[in-house]
């Protein structure tokens, strides 16, 4: 009997399913048909809870009395049923943005530690919708990056010449050859070659993703266009299955220095593929999309910056800390510095922009009762806005913008546009510059409309 797939987005909230997964039914057997509905729920639920603490964990997901909370990482779980002996259960927590979206960031940006696994959390691959493919990015651009030079390992071949060279059997030619004026030399001769335990994973991966893929119609053509460049450099050599004994035999020295990120790629794709645990199914897996989004937005803010002449700091690498100097006669505490996310700044003008991965955008942009009706979102939402205009205490520009940058997935791309409001009698303007992601955008788009939204920052005079 297959298990239940339970799905849940981030930043969203799930009822506990306790009587899906028979928690509800085994505590009724157990404090008998006059307990209460209550006292049945609350064990059911501290018992649901003992089973699976340590994979709700693993999400960062949080229980608010019967209700799941999704927070800042996707990926999929295994869950724990009453009887203990169904592991074909499993969590889905999905990203705001699509799956390709968020892997065709991770492959531009190179980024290699955004993705945690755990082995022996085994999922059954039959019922994951999730494709390798979405996963492959950063392995398909480091592979490409050190094939430019490839490693090469030596060959030893033998070859019969009418003169001696390599390694010359003597022997072999005093015998067979001198005595019968036969001018045959038995030659070993090394020669490089990329035929080599590392190239043979990497063909095997290629192959493992390539086989992924079920509508290649939302592949980034670049994408493809890697996947046959690498297979093209490999040509016909063998695809070889990674296990936990030959990982250990890859070369690390000499010519195969720059491999270790391949290596370590190496590694997860075949985790993910079920591979090194010697079953078919996969395994479960942690992405800190929260950490994906503000450094794309840093990416994002980076390239515009360079573009339009305007200078960049950012909380990435410190640059836009804002130190705060204490009175040594006070004995409150007080914050050392503040950190916004991202200061761009020109002569005139200094945008300040704050990345919140939360539902807030497209919260807001909903009727006023709903609005109303969620008033923990508002406050939230309303200490965001604060904590984003404190950050110009210390610019001296004339203009200032305060800008808070979520992800949105109920926008439409036609009518998407910067949402502004001014301060007071000031030039100084406050607004929401979220980043879209649309069902079948790709990142470029996304980027792009980002970048004419924060440009047309520049034309706004007045209201």
């Amino acid at each position: 009997m297959s298990g239940k797939v339970i799905k849940l987005k981030e930043h969203s909230t799930l009822k506990i399913p306790l009587e899906e997964l028979g928690y509800i039914q085994l505590a009724r057997r157990a404090l008998g048909n006059r307990a209460s509905d209550l006292d049945i729920n609350k064990r059911a639920l501290d018992r649901f809870l003992r089973k699976n603490v340590q994979y709700l964990s693993f999400l960062d997901i949080k229980t608010d009395g019967f209700k799941l909370l999704s927070q800042g990482k996707v990926g999929v779980i295994p869950l724990i049923d009453a009887a203990a002996d169904n592991n074909r259960n499993m969590l889905i927590i999905y990203p705001m943005s699509p799956w390709n979206i968020l892997s065709d960031f991770i492959g531009k940006t190179r980024q290699s530690d955004w993705l945690d696994i755990k082995e022996d959390w085994e999922i059954d691959n039959v019922f994951l919708d999730l494709e390798l493919w979405y996963f492959a990015r950063p392995f398909i651009s480091e592979t490409k990056l050190v094939l430019e030079k490839p490693g090469r390992a030596f060959m030893t071949t033998i070859k019969y010449n009418q003169f001696p060279a390599g390694i010359t059997d003597w022997s072999e030619y005093a015998i067979s050859g001198y005595p019968y004026r036969k001018l045959i030399f038995k030659n070993k001769i090394n020669q490089q070659t990329i035929n080599a335990l590392p190239h043979f994973f990497i063909k095997w991966c290629v192959n493992a993703i390539k086989d992924s893929i079920t509508k290649p119609e939302l592949v980034p053509e670049d994408y493809k266009s890697d996947i046959v460049w690498i297979e093209n450099t490999l040509g016909d050599i063998k695809s070889v299955i990674p296990n936990r004994e030959t990982l250990k035999l890859l070369p690390r020295t000499g010519a195969w220095i720059g491999y270790s990120k391949v290596y370590n790629e190496i590694e997860k794709i075949a985790a993910l593929c079920g591979i090194l645990n010697l079953s078919k199914n996969g395994c479960a897996f942690s992405i800190r999309a929260e950490e994906l989004f503000e450094i794309m937005v840093q990416s994002f803010c980076k390239e515009w910056a360079d573009i339009n002449g305007f200078g960049f700091r950012q909380d990435k690498d410190d640059s836009s800390r804002i130190s705060i100097i204490p009175n040594q006669n006070s004995k409150a505490y007080m914050l050392r510095s503040l950190r916004p996310d991202v200061i761009l700044s020109s002569q005139n003008t200094v945008i300040i922009i704050d990345a919140k991965y939360k539902r807030h955008f497209d919260i807001a942009n909903r009727t006023h009762a709903e609005k109303q009706d969620k008033q923990v979102w508002y406050e939230e939402y309303r200490h965001d806005l604060h904590q984003v205009i404190s950050y110009g205490v210390n610019q001296n520009k004339p203009r200032k913008v305060f800008l808070l940058t979520h992800p949105s997935v109920e926008s439409n791309k036609k009518e998407y546009n910067l949402q502004l409001w001014k301060i007071s009698s000031s030039t100084n303007l406050i607004g929401l510059l979220p980043i879209y992601f649309g069902k079948n955008s790709t990142l470029i788009e996304i980027k792009n409309l980002y970048f004419r939204e924060l440009s047309n920052i520049l034309l706004v005079k007045n209201f």
